[in-house]
């Protein structure tokens, strides 16, 4: 999956996100997770992986996200868990 095609993933609704999260996830179907919870454990798969293929990733969401809203983002308080999942997933794909 290309990073282009992750962050499309912010423009899906909730649901489709929600779905799109346990596709990647495929052995967390069995329980019901929040989006947050699903999240944090995709965070801390990225980040034993590779900490700086994950640092790599935030700011490209980051400035994904800037763009998007002409720079009027926070990050430290605007940040949902969709958002820390696309990190994740961009990690993972810098670290191949």
């Amino acid at each position: 999956m290309t990073i282009k095609e992750i962050l499309s993933v912010l423009d899906m609704t909730e649901a489709d996100q929600y779905q799109w999260c346990y596709e990647q996830l495929p052995e967390l179907r069995n329980y019901p997770l929040s989006l947050a919870d699903l999240a944090f454990r995709m965070r801390d798969e990225a980040v034993k992986k590779n900490i700086y293929k994950y640092i790599d990733a935030e700011n490209i969401v980051k400035s994904h996200l800037l763009i998007q809203t002409n720079g009027t983002i926070n990050w430290s308080y605007d940040s949902q868990p969709i958002h820390w999942i696309i990190v994740s997933e961009i990690a993972k794909e810098l670290a191949k």
